[in-house]
């Protein structure tokens, strides 16, 4: 696990440029689905629409903000990586300050612990 070559932070960066506007794209979608949820949802329950129906729509509500939060949460993951590469200090280990190592950040470039600590279950830590 050597310290990463300008090529591989290029590629890295790419990937998380790449993922930054898939998970951009993916909130604007998921809050523009809870918008027109909630207007159906109200013109159902207005127009004497079953409770099955709105349980179910609470239901896939529930899911699609708990998605939305998850995406953003991500995107914040990535942004972070980014401004890392920015400043120097990407494919550093947050918790032991040694390499992240190419595999697995060409895995998860967002990822902000090496694998050792990673397993060791870093307070706060992720898989990531």
């Amino acid at each position: 696990m050597d310290v990463l070559t300008a090529n591989q932070i290029k590629e890295l960066r790419t990937a998380l440029e790449d993922e930054r506007r898939r998970l951009g794209a993916s909130v604007r979608w998921l809050t523009e689905g809870e918008r027109t949820l909630g207007e159906s949802q109200g013109e159902e329950t207005h127009a004497g629409g079953e409770q099955a129906d709105v349980a179910s729509d609470l239901t896939e509500q529930t899911l699609d903000l708990s998605l939305q939060r998850a995406e953003r949460e991500r995107l914040a993951e990535v942004d972070a990586a980014l401004e890392k590469i920015d400043k120097g200090s990407f494919g550093l280990c947050e918790r032991c300050g040694g390499p992240i190592g190419i595999d697995r950040l060409t895995v998860v470039p967002w990822a902000r612990y090496c694998v050792r600590c990673a397993g060791k279950g870093v307070t706060g830590a992720r898989t990531a």
